[in-house]
């Protein structure tokens, strides 16, 4: 294996191993400090454990895979330019969104794919975790396509965005309160997601304001319907 590839998949290591910390440190504070007495999932349920081990698996196997296969593609050697940070992050925010609306407007793909996510209404960070196999398949495997759309990459830039993803992501779900306005209001976000359904597709908040999909948008829209 080349230099490339042996120091990608240990920047995923080091980024699964940040960001595991920083899973269990949410569970802490949601056990803690909970924001909201509403508990809907048996943290001892076997299907449950079975999904998160099976999804943890899923993860590594499809960067690793990713980086064996497809590695002059994504990454390369050298330093990494600024926009090699930013641009594949925006793209796939971008691509996420849409695919999003779309597994919440297909009554099959709820059913039989994402549903499976939105099993639980007020998840935690580790919940972020229970998706069907499939679905954290296509969703790493388009963060990819967005990385290579502008690739390769500086290895740098590579596992920075694998980490920027993987920690939102992990605190979209969290459930907690940090203090930091601009974060709660990431975590609130997607926790209405699971509350409401119809709005907060995104990644992150940007495509929702830019789609009119935020909870306020949501809400004038159906204002100005009830007066048709």
């Amino acid at each position: 294996m080349s230099v490339v590839v042996i120091s990608s998949i240990i920047g995923i290591l080091i980024v699964m191993t940040v960001v595991t910390l920083v899973m269990a440190s949410c569970q802490f504070v949601h056990v803690q400090f909970p924001i909201s007495q509403i508990n809907d999932r048996d943290p001892q349920q076997r299907r449950y454990w079975l999904i998160i081990s099976l999804n943890i698996i899923a993860i590594f196997g499809t960067y690793v895979g990713a980086v064996l296969l497809f590695s002059e593609f994504l990454i390369r050697t050298g330093s990494s330019h600024w926009y090699e940070f930013i641009v594949p992050v925006l793209l796939y925010d971008f691509a996420y969104y849409w695919a999003h609306r779309l597994m919440h407007h297909s009554k099959f793909l709820m059913r039989y794919l994402h549903g499976w996510h939105h099993l639980y209404r007020h998840p935690t960070a580790i919940d972020g975790l229970y998706q069907h196999p499939h679905e954290i398949v296509f969703g790493l495997s388009l963060l990819l396509c967005c990385v290579a759309v502008i690739g390769p990459v500086g290895i740098g830039a590579f596992v920075t965005v694998i980490f920027i993803h993987t920690l939102i992501n992990t605190l979209d779900h969290a459930n907690i309160k940090t203090g930091f306005k601009w974060l709660d209001y990431l975590i609130k976000s997607h926790d209405l997601h699971h509350a409401q359904r119809n709005v907060n597709f995104g990644f992150t908040p940007l495509w929702d304001y830019v789609f009119k999909t935020t909870p306020q948008a949501r809400s004038k829209h159906d204002q100005l319907q009830s007066t048709v």
